[in-house]
């Protein structure tokens, strides 16, 4: 038993709140996460957390779907680690959010899962392979790819303020989409509008059509493509 009395606080209102937007058709998914979720001595918490929304959702008004936000790169050990210790933490990465997907489409197959990933997962190296490999039960790839394999839909936080050029929204998140034409997932390209780091990351300051206009060439670019969910 790994649930260790762990359960939703607050539920009444939230599933106030979960009747009123699916009466507007909106579907809602849990968002959670924390940068130590990334270490295999933290799995049973994420897998308690799962079990935490399948429970809740067997006795009323249901969320939609579980999100979760870990982003290994945030631990302080990330700064100091070499390459090897990097793609060690990126197999601990992918092999939560891999067994999360598992225990989920297991238990509820209506239930989606997705994850947050930094755009530059798959980023290659000049002689054409993985820049950050990970080799996770016999196969070796990088990790955005592993997720949109297993997942329901993975968030790009390709966090820019253009859409355009060598370093715009479109070219970072080109490999992943490409990807996900072919894989299980679908690629939600993520936008900042939080008045949080360096300026080129977001769209803070800008009004929203100023924004909208800005992000149209990803629209345009992927909007044909499988593999792409939309804005986030």
């Amino acid at each position: 038993d790994r649930s260790n009395g762990t359960v939703l606080k607050d539920a009444v209102p939230t599933r106030t709140f979960l009747k009123a937007a699916h009466a507007q058709s909106i579907r809602i998914h849990t968002l959670g996460g924390d940068p130590y979720h990334t270490l295999a001595k933290n799995h049973e918490r994420v897998l308690a957390m799962a079990d935490a929304i399948l429970e809740f959702n067997k006795s009323g008004e249901p969320f939609d779907g579980m999100h979760l936000d870990i982003e290994p790169h945030a631990l302080p050990l990330w700064k100091k680690a070499t390459e090897a210790e990097k793609c060690d933490l990126l197999t601990q990465f992918v092999d939560v959010h891999t067994k999360v997907a598992e225990h989920l489409h297991a238990a509820d197959p209506h239930l989606r899962y997705g994850a947050d990933i930094v755009f530059w997962l798959d980023k290659l190296k000049p002689d054409g392979t993985a820049a950050y490999p990970v080799t996770y039960r016999g196969v070796t790839k990088d990790a955005a790819k592993f997720l949109l394999d297993a997942l329901d839909n993975v968030g790009i936080m390709s966090y820019r303020n253009t859409a355009e050029g060598k370093n715009g929204i479109v070219a970072l998140v080109a490999n992943t989409i490409d990807y996900a034409d072919t894989a299980r997932a679908r690629a939600f390209v993520g936008v900042k509008m939080a008045n949080v780091g360096p300026k080129i990351e977001g769209f803070f300051g800008s009004t929203e059509t100023q924004m909208m206009n800005k992000l149209r060439p990803v629209d345009e670019t992927y909007g044909p493509h499988r593999g792409y969910a939309g804005l986030a």
